[in-house]
């Protein structure tokens, strides 16, 4: 894999950004702690900001009572519309375990729900000393993965369910292990994650912070873009392990927490990623992808 750096998108400056999605040639872009959901068009342009508890008279929540919405994708299901759905990270429980469903065709909130059931049930497959922090969530044929964050402790994992959880209850859960992804001789974990269809290529972003708790935050040292090729037919495997994986060697300001598709050149796509740290403004960068 070859990854190319373009350029910072301008204007491109994000209170928060800890998620990213395009649907129809608009950008959608979540923050984990801010009550609304960023629209871009294609050319970097501010469209709108979609309010997510449309009752809330707050813009930012602090840390202990935010929701941490750090996971992101469209969803589709046989007779439904595609939908965005944008995940709590279930760092903490109750507070955290929360799920939001935004109608693409009208830009209106559908659900904002609770969702203690699921989140308890994936909990259920967290080994000792593990703790639910999903960074990264992609939908891969009729089945949802969320890929879990490790941190100095721990490793990540990858859990699989099927999509229908997202309109009705499921606990069937798989959970796959992840080879170790290092970065600068520390554990890396999931930021973020994007499933490509026509290579059947899951990419996803990692980070390496100085923290041992999925709650706590700590200094970065760096980022990087990896993939699994074959995710289609890999869902029932017991570990994956990346077919590569490529250090941002601070190239890029701030931790990369995901990225998604823009665009197709030839055999390689242009990508972008969003990078936040916490007091600092989030940013959006364009990367070129070759596999």
């Amino acid at each position: 894999m070859v990854v190319k750096y373009i350029g910072e998108v301008v204007p491109g400056k994000l209170s928060s950004a800890s998620a990213v999605e395009v649907f129809d040639d608009r950008i959608y872009i979540a923050g984990d702690n801010i009550n609304f959901i960023y629209l871009y068009s294609k050319n970097f342009f501010l469209i709108d900001r979609i309010k997510l508890f449309t009752d809330a008279d707050f813009e930012e929540q602090n840390k202990p009572v935010k929701k941490d919405w750090e996971a992101m994708s469209v969803i589709t299901a046989p007779q439904r519309n595609p939908k965005l759905l944008l995940i709590g990270s279930g760092s903490k429980k109750v507070t955290r375990d929360y799920a939001i469903l935004l109608n693409l065709s009208s830009r209106k909130i559908n659900n904002v729900e609770h969702w203690p059931r699921f989140y308890d049930a994936v909990r259920q497959m967290l080994k000792p000393g593990e703790e639910l922090n999903i960074e990264g969530l992609a939908q891969v044929k009729d089945h949802l993965v969320l890929l879990n964050r490790g941190n100095l402790n721990t490793g990540n994992a990858v859990f699989i369910t099927d999509v229908s959880a997202v309109f009705q209850y499921t606990n069937v859960i798989h959970r796959i292990e992840s080879a170790p992804l290092d970065i600068a001789e520390t554990k890396a974990g999931f930021t973020g994650a994007y499933y490509l269809e026509e290579t059947d290529t899951l990419f996803y972003t990692a980070a390496a912070e100085l923290t041992v708790n999925a709650y706590n935050d700590g200094k970065v040292l760096g980022s990087a873009v990896g993939y699994f090729s074959n995710v289609s037919q890999r869902l029932k495997e017991n570990s994956w392990v990346p077919d590569a994986q490529v250090a941002f060697n601070n190239v890029l300001e701030g931790k990369v927490e995901s990225l998604t598709l823009l665009r197709k050149i030839d055999n390689k796509y242009v990508f972008l990623v969003v990078t936040d740290n916490d007091g600092v403004p989030g940013s959006m960068y364009q990367l070129l992808i070759e596999l």
